[in-house]
Protein backbone atom coordinates (compact mmCIF):
# COMPACT_ATOMS: atom_id res chain seq x y z
CA UNK A 1 0.00 0.00 0.00
CA UNK A 2 1.17 2.95 -1.33
CA UNK A 3 1.62 6.05 1.73
CA UNK A 4 0.45 8.86 -0.72
CA UNK A 5 -1.52 8.30 -3.75
CA UNK A 6 -0.29 9.00 -7.28
CA UNK A 7 -2.21 12.22 -7.23
CA UNK A 8 -1.64 13.34 -3.90
CA UNK A 9 0.06 16.79 -3.13
CA UNK A 10 3.46 15.56 -1.95
CA UNK A 11 3.83 14.18 -5.74
CA UNK A 12 2.74 17.41 -7.19
CA UNK A 13 5.20 19.03 -5.29
CA UNK A 14 7.87 16.08 -5.32
CA UNK A 15 7.53 16.56 -9.41
CA UNK A 16 7.23 20.16 -9.39
CA UNK A 17 11.04 20.19 -7.53
CA UNK A 18 12.89 17.84 -10.50
CA UNK A 19 12.20 20.65 -12.65
CA UNK A 20 15.37 22.59 -13.40
CA UNK A 21 13.63 25.83 -13.73
CA UNK A 22 12.43 25.43 -9.92
CA UNK A 23 16.03 24.63 -9.16
CA UNK A 24 16.82 28.05 -10.75
CA UNK A 25 13.97 29.98 -8.82
CA UNK A 26 15.44 29.06 -5.32
CA UNK A 27 18.98 29.83 -7.01
CA UNK A 28 17.70 33.14 -7.04
CA UNK A 29 16.32 33.51 -3.64
CA UNK A 30 19.60 31.81 -2.46
CA UNK A 31 21.86 33.98 -3.99
CA UNK A 32 20.61 37.51 -3.84
CA UNK A 33 20.03 38.16 -0.07
CA UNK A 34 21.67 41.50 -0.03
CA UNK A 35 19.13 42.79 -3.30
CA UNK A 36 15.83 42.02 -1.15
CA UNK A 37 17.45 43.34 1.96
CA UNK A 38 18.19 46.64 -0.05
CA UNK A 39 14.49 46.68 -1.29
CA UNK A 40 13.68 46.34 2.21
CA UNK A 41 15.32 48.84 3.29
CA UNK A 42 13.76 50.93 0.40
CA UNK A 43 10.49 50.21 1.33
CA UNK A 44 10.68 50.76 4.99
CA UNK A 45 11.98 54.31 4.26
CA UNK A 46 8.52 55.43 2.69
CA UNK A 47 5.76 56.28 4.88
CA UNK A 48 2.85 53.96 4.61
CA UNK A 49 0.05 54.40 6.97
CA UNK A 50 -3.67 53.17 5.74
CA UNK A 51 -5.05 55.37 3.19
CA UNK A 52 -1.53 57.18 3.04
CA UNK A 53 -0.02 54.66 0.50
CA UNK A 54 0.81 56.73 -2.44
CA UNK A 55 4.41 57.08 -2.75
CA UNK A 56 4.71 52.99 -1.44
CA UNK A 57 2.42 52.76 -4.45
CA UNK A 58 4.39 54.30 -7.12
CA UNK A 59 7.49 52.26 -5.71
CA UNK A 60 5.59 48.92 -5.99
CA UNK A 61 4.92 49.65 -9.69
CA UNK A 62 8.28 50.59 -10.35
CA UNK A 63 9.78 47.38 -9.00
CA UNK A 64 7.05 45.11 -11.19
CA UNK A 65 8.22 46.85 -14.10
CA UNK A 66 11.93 46.34 -13.07
CA UNK A 67 11.01 42.30 -12.69
CA UNK A 68 9.18 42.09 -16.16
CA UNK A 69 5.82 41.47 -14.93
CA UNK A 70 3.11 42.09 -17.84
CA UNK A 71 0.13 44.69 -17.22
CA UNK A 72 1.51 46.65 -14.37
CA UNK A 73 -1.57 48.85 -12.82
CA UNK A 74 -2.63 50.87 -9.96
CA UNK A 75 -6.49 51.32 -9.17
CA UNK A 76 -8.59 54.08 -8.60
CA UNK A 77 -8.12 52.82 -4.66
CA UNK A 78 -4.15 52.80 -5.00
CA UNK A 79 -3.84 48.59 -5.10
CA UNK A 80 -0.92 47.60 -7.88
CA UNK A 81 -0.93 44.53 -9.63
CA UNK A 82 1.02 42.84 -12.23
CA UNK A 83 0.89 39.71 -14.05
CA UNK A 84 3.13 36.55 -14.57
CA UNK A 85 1.42 35.14 -17.95
CA UNK A 86 0.80 31.13 -18.00
CA UNK A 87 3.09 29.59 -20.88
CA UNK A 88 0.67 28.29 -23.82
CA UNK A 89 -2.74 30.23 -22.95
CA UNK A 90 -3.96 33.56 -24.59
CA UNK A 91 -3.97 36.75 -22.93
CA UNK A 92 -7.66 36.66 -23.29
CA UNK A 93 -7.99 33.84 -21.17
CA UNK A 94 -10.65 33.72 -18.77
CA UNK A 95 -9.64 30.35 -16.82
CA UNK A 96 -8.31 30.53 -12.87
CA UNK A 97 -5.41 32.29 -11.52
CA UNK A 98 -3.84 32.42 -8.25
CA UNK A 99 -2.91 35.97 -6.29
CA UNK A 100 0.03 36.64 -4.63
CA UNK A 101 -0.76 39.43 -2.35
CA UNK A 102 0.89 41.42 0.15
CA UNK A 103 -0.52 44.80 1.83
CA UNK A 104 1.92 47.95 1.60
CA UNK A 105 0.26 49.68 4.55
CA UNK A 106 1.50 49.79 8.27
CA UNK A 107 0.30 51.10 11.37
CA UNK A 108 2.78 53.75 11.88
CA UNK A 109 1.77 57.54 10.87
CA UNK A 110 3.68 59.77 9.22
CA UNK A 111 5.55 61.33 11.67
CA UNK A 112 7.01 58.23 12.93
CA UNK A 113 10.80 58.52 12.45
CA UNK A 114 11.39 55.68 9.69
CA UNK A 115 15.71 55.13 9.56
CA UNK A 116 16.76 51.06 9.44
CA UNK A 117 19.16 49.84 10.44
CA UNK A 118 21.15 47.39 8.65
CA UNK A 119 23.20 45.31 11.20
CA UNK A 120 24.53 41.84 9.15
CA UNK A 121 21.57 39.86 8.18
CA UNK A 122 19.20 41.88 10.17
CA UNK A 123 17.20 44.96 9.54
CA UNK A 124 15.29 46.94 12.60
CA UNK A 125 13.04 49.55 12.29
CA UNK A 126 9.43 50.58 12.55
CA UNK A 127 7.10 48.35 10.09
CA UNK A 128 10.35 46.66 8.33
CA UNK A 129 8.50 42.88 9.19
CA UNK A 130 4.75 44.31 8.59
CA UNK A 131 4.65 44.31 6.33
CA UNK A 132 8.35 45.25 4.41
CA UNK A 133 8.99 41.69 4.42
CA UNK A 134 5.60 40.52 3.23
CA UNK A 135 6.31 42.99 -0.16
CA UNK A 136 9.70 41.88 -0.45
CA UNK A 137 9.02 38.16 -0.04
CA UNK A 138 6.40 38.75 -2.67
CA UNK A 139 8.43 40.79 -5.00
CA UNK A 140 11.33 38.39 -4.77
CA UNK A 141 9.05 35.74 -5.70
CA UNK A 142 8.23 37.54 -8.81
CA UNK A 143 12.24 37.64 -9.77
CA UNK A 144 13.07 34.30 -9.19
CA UNK A 145 9.99 33.30 -11.42
CA UNK A 146 10.71 35.63 -14.09
CA UNK A 147 14.77 34.68 -14.32
CA UNK A 148 14.26 31.32 -14.05
CA UNK A 149 12.15 31.77 -16.95
CA UNK A 150 9.27 28.75 -14.52
CA UNK A 151 5.94 28.04 -17.09
CA UNK A 152 3.20 28.65 -14.88
CA UNK A 153 0.09 26.62 -15.63
CA UNK A 154 -2.06 29.20 -14.60
CA UNK A 155 -1.25 33.13 -14.50
CA UNK A 156 -0.49 34.53 -11.44
CA UNK A 157 -1.60 38.22 -10.37
CA UNK A 158 0.71 39.46 -7.78
CA UNK A 159 -1.35 42.02 -5.79
CA UNK A 160 -0.32 44.96 -3.55
CA UNK A 161 -2.72 46.13 -1.64
CA UNK A 162 -3.93 49.88 0.44
CA UNK A 163 -5.48 49.53 3.85
CA UNK A 164 -5.20 46.43 5.22
CA UNK A 165 -4.35 47.92 8.62
CA UNK A 166 -7.12 50.21 8.41
CA UNK A 167 -9.25 48.91 11.36
CA UNK A 168 -8.20 45.18 10.27
CA UNK A 169 -10.99 46.04 7.10
CA UNK A 170 -8.89 44.82 4.36
CA UNK A 171 -10.13 47.47 2.87
CA UNK A 172 -7.77 47.71 -0.42
CA UNK A 173 -7.86 43.82 -0.95
CA UNK A 174 -11.59 43.94 -0.71
CA UNK A 175 -11.96 46.86 -3.03
CA UNK A 176 -9.47 45.10 -5.75
CA UNK A 177 -11.57 41.24 -5.25
CA UNK A 178 -15.19 43.19 -5.64
CA UNK A 179 -14.41 45.35 -7.97
CA UNK A 180 -14.79 42.62 -10.33
CA UNK A 181 -11.85 43.98 -13.19
CA UNK A 182 -10.89 40.48 -13.85
CA UNK A 183 -13.11 38.20 -16.32
CA UNK A 184 -11.23 34.74 -14.37
CA UNK A 185 -12.13 33.01 -11.13
CA UNK A 186 -9.85 33.38 -8.52
CA UNK A 187 -9.69 29.99 -6.93
CA UNK A 188 -5.88 30.20 -4.79
CA UNK A 189 -5.05 34.23 -2.86
CA UNK A 190 -2.20 33.59 -1.07
CA UNK A 191 -1.17 36.75 1.18
CA UNK A 192 2.28 37.37 2.19
CA UNK A 193 2.52 39.06 5.61
CA UNK A 194 5.22 38.56 8.29
CA UNK A 195 5.76 38.41 11.89
CA UNK A 196 8.78 40.53 14.04
CA UNK A 197 9.78 41.26 16.91
CA UNK A 198 8.38 44.14 19.18
CA UNK A 199 10.26 46.88 21.00
CA UNK A 200 9.88 49.80 22.55
CA UNK A 201 11.88 52.86 23.71
CA UNK A 202 11.92 52.35 27.62
CA UNK A 203 11.66 56.48 28.15
CA UNK A 204 8.57 56.65 25.56
CA UNK A 205 5.83 55.89 27.69
CA UNK A 206 4.50 54.12 24.79
CA UNK A 207 3.01 51.04 24.59
CA UNK A 208 5.30 48.47 22.09
CA UNK A 209 6.39 49.66 18.52
CA UNK A 210 7.66 47.53 15.95
CA UNK A 211 11.32 46.82 16.52
CA UNK A 212 10.84 44.47 13.73
CA UNK A 213 14.05 41.88 14.04
CA UNK A 214 14.05 39.61 10.87
CA UNK A 215 15.87 37.36 7.92
CA UNK A 216 14.88 38.90 5.29
CA UNK A 217 12.14 36.98 4.16
CA UNK A 218 10.89 34.94 7.21
CA UNK A 219 7.81 35.80 6.59
CA UNK A 220 4.65 34.14 6.85
CA UNK A 221 2.70 32.49 3.96
CA UNK A 222 -1.06 31.87 4.26
CA UNK A 223 -4.18 31.27 2.09
CA UNK A 224 -7.04 33.54 2.20
CA UNK A 225 -10.36 33.12 1.29
CA UNK A 226 -12.21 35.80 -1.14
CA UNK A 227 -16.12 36.30 -2.63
Amino acid sequence: MTLFPSNSLFSRVTALAEVRAVHGAFAWLHGNPKTIMDWQVELTAIPGPPFGEEARSRWMAARFREAKLSSVETDAVGNVTAWLPAAGLPPESTGPVVVISAHLDTVFPFETLLKPVVNGDRITAPGVCDNGAGVVGMLAVAHALVQSQVEVAAPILFLATWARKAKATCAGCAASISSRRWPVALPRTLCWTARGRRSRDPGSGQPPLSGDDHWPWRAQLYRCGHA
